[in-house]
């Protein structure tokens, strides 16, 4: 009995020392930066001198005669869709892209998302990629060259100033080239598209944990 009473205060003791733990390591990590991530589950970036979240604002686009020719045994009548996803290391996930708000400006088309940053962000091993697929009726689904744009580390300069227009910074192609891209696999050296997609960013800062 003693020895079960004392089984289960170990336990305690060690359930309540944990989160003090991990908490001491988040902040050496971050020691004298301007960023934090939010206890306790720390899943969320905030900027702590105002004590507000990190957002990313990003725009993708391309030229709009990237689609004007569908890939070969796809009618003309195909419509494409744009297909955008996000990477860490241990994931893949869709973006809060919605294909169908698209802007043309010019020559491009554009679309436009804001995201909040997470710990990954914070070590600058996410990255984002862009694509786009047709689905004809009843046929298999056709897809272009998938193109992956990584992210730098978050930077007290990086906010409210737009950065640069840049084109991918690697490529792969076919129709699984999401699941190459997660697990991490030899990257590929596909063709640069005549009409590539170009990216850029900035951070902005937010009251509210998401978007």
């Amino acid at each position: 009995m003693a020895r079960r009473l004392s089984l289960q205060r170990t336990a305690t003791f060690a359930k309540r020392l944990l989160p003090l733990l991990v908490g001491c390591f988040q902040g050496a990590a971050m020691a004298g930066s301007p960023f934090a991530l939010e206890a306790p589950h720390y899943a969320n970036l905030i900027h702590v001198p105002s004590d507000l979240y990190v957002h990313r604002e990003v725009e993708i686009r391309v030229d709009a005669r990237r689609i004007a020719t569908p890939p070969p045994g796809v009618a003309p009548d195909i419509a494409p869709v744009l297909s955008t996803s996000r990477y860490t290391p241990i994931s893949v996930a869709s973006t809060n892209i919605d294909p169908n708000k698209v802007e043309r400006r010019g020559d491009y088309l554009v679309w436009t998302e804001v995201s909040h940053l997470s710990q990954y962000d914070l070590k600058g091993r996410t990255a984002f990629s862009a694509r786009f697929r047709w689905e004809p009726p009843g046929a298999q689904t056709e897809s272009d060259v998938m193109e992956v744009f990584p992210f730098p580390e978050p930077d007290v300069g990086q906010f409210d100033q737009w950065s640069p227009w840049v084109e991918a910074d690697s490529r792969r192609s076919g129709t699984f080239a999401w699941h190459a891209e997660v697990h991490g696999q030899a990257p590929e050296t596909p063709a640069r598209p005549a009409y590539p997609f170009e990216l850029r960013f900035r951070l902005v800062l937010s009251r509210r944990m998401y978007p």
